[in-house]
């Protein structure tokens, strides 16, 4: 056997696979972390776009008093977007068992979007003008 045949032998071979396995890896974990952090800033920069819109098709519509329904409140809220009508006291604090008579025409309305493992909220205050 001649000892100065070129060519490389299985070692290195096995070796420079490894490490080009290792940095295809790693490349592929950066690029997976890349795409869920823009994923989850997408839905983060909707957030408040949608929570914004819903409170003003709320403030635009008409007061419902407590009995409901508030369809009106909530029809073209967009996906993700959840709403809440507290009836309130003329001081302020909230109350069960509200009437169409025992309606003081003061609501909190609490809109809430929920997605891709955030949540924001934002309350209004509706009054029966």
């Amino acid at each position: 056997m001649k000892r100065n045949q070129s060519g490389s032998s299985l070692v290195e071979v096995l070796v420079t696979l490894v490490v080009i396995g290792a940095s295809f890896a790693a490349l592929l974990g950066g690029l997976g972390m890349s795409i869920a952090g823009s994923a989850l800033h997408r839905t983060q920069a909707n957030a408040e776009p949608s929570i914004r819109s819903t409170a003003n098709i709320i403030q635009a519509a008409t007061y419902v008093n407590c009995t409901g329904p508030f369809t009106s409140y909530t029809s073209g809220a967009p996906a993700g977007v959840t709403i809440v009508v507290t009836p309130l006291k003329r001081d302020g604090s909230s109350f069960s068992g509200c009437t169409a008579i025992t309606d003081e025409g003061l609501q909190k309305v609490t809109i809430t979007f929920t997605g891709a493992g955030i949540q924001d909220s934002a309350s209004i205050i509706k009054r029966n003008v």
